[in-house]
């Protein structure tokens, strides 16, 4: 492997990896298909049938996506904007926001406890 390429993609994988650590990375789906990138090594398969020209074309469309929705933060169920992002096990988990009604029904449909949707409830009633 050339020793140029390796020294390359480790300095692109560090700034990907201190943005991240900083809290710059913006949209999570955008940062994980930019480190997507880093891993394709020249030669192999993904790189000779073209998935970073597909990774780079998906990174503009999400792009494009941010920009039209005013670049604030969308559910990522129903796609309306979310103003404030709460703690939620989703949000952690798959670095994904969602917005209170979506929340509220994931938490009367899915069958596992969420502590978040407690606590909120709690501060709710307390207020």
């Amino acid at each position: 492997m050339n020793s140029e390429y390796l020294r390359k993609q480790i300095e692109r994988q560090s700034d990907l990896l201190k943005k991240r650590w900083n809290g710059e990375e913006g949209d999570p789906d955008v940062w994980n298909l930019e480190y997507m990138i880093t891993e394709i090594r020249p030669g192999s398969r993904a790189w000779n049938r073209g998935f970073i020209r597909s990774l780079r074309r998906a990174i503009k469309a999400l792009e494009r996506e941010g920009k039209e929705s005013g670049g604030g933060l969308i559910c990522a169920i129903c796609g309306k904007p979310v103003e404030r992002v709460k703690p939620c096990g989703y949000e952690r988990w798959h670095g994904q926001v969602t917005c209170d009604e979506c929340c509220e029904e994931c938490f009367r449909s899915e069958p596992f406890p969420c502590r978040d949707h407690d606590e909120r409830m709690k501060k709710k009633s307390e207020e």
